[in-house]
């Protein structure tokens, strides 16, 4: 399995998780609500939700294990410089263990922008042979294209984002939160990455809009009659 493939069915994972929890949930809110229900939008906003979740499994979920250590059940997770584990004893209780790897605030940090993206396109990433271009792949064009269902989904849930300017604020600042969140649990940090992001969720846009004139289009090509008229 490839690299890539092996991001897609963890982000598959986790996005059939949210998508059940959420379609759970939902049903039960607008029972009890009594909602109309425009079941057209339930299902953009089920697909949404479970998109996001499959994002977030790939870029802001910490890293995190369970396993067992020495017949004692343990859950491991990592945040910079610091590692915590949360382990079971035989006898019931449960222990907190730290340990910090002395990770400096800058380590794995990129604030140049395209410095990255150059490197990548030259090669000059430590990994040999084929794994160049793959990881090179992943990078340029997995970080645009795991971004753009934002930019298609904002405009087609909320009219508000229909502006070109609102969706491109939004996702500027969705794919900052995203970096720094990916600072605080140890990952690596880069400009460029907020760049192909952005890039991505402008992407999507563009995908909606042109879906939009050929809608548009094609209504005006069959014009809806009215029998009666």
């Amino acid at each position: 399995m490839s690299i890539i493939e092996m991001y897609l069915s963890d982000m598959l994972h986790y996005a059939w998780i949210g998508l059940l929890v959420y379609t759970v949930a939902r049903v039960i809110y607008i029972r009890v609500k009594h909602r109309q229900v425009n079941w057209k939008r339930e299902l953009m906003l089920c697909l949404f939700v479970s998109y996001l979740v499959g994002l977030a499994s790939q870029t802001i979920f910490p890293t995190w294990l369970i396993a067992n250590y020495e017949g004692e059940p343990y859950f491991y997770f990592y945040l910079r410089g610091l590692g915590v584990h949360l382990i079971r004893s035989s006898s019931g209780g449960i222990r907190v263990e730290c340990s910090f790897n002395g990770c400096g605030l800058l380590d794995n940090v990129n604030l140049i922008p395209l410095k990255t993206i150059l490197s990548q396109l030259s090669g000059q990433i430590p990994v040999n042979g084929d794994e160049v271009v793959e990881t090179s792949i992943l990078n340029l064009l997995g970080n645009v294209l795991l971004f753009s269902p934002i930019g298609f989904f904002l405009p087609m849930l909320w009219a508000k984002y229909k502006s070109p300017k609102q969706v491109l604020w939004t996702g500027l600042r969705i794919t900052l939160a995203v970096e720094i969140l990916q600072y605080i649990i140890g990952r690596s940090t880069d400009i460029d990455d907020v760049i192909l992001n952005t890039l991505g969720v402008m992407l999507g846009y563009l995908f909606y809009w042109l879906l939009r004139r050929l809608w548009a289009a094609q209504r005006g090509r069959f014009p809806c009659t009215n029998p009666g008229g």
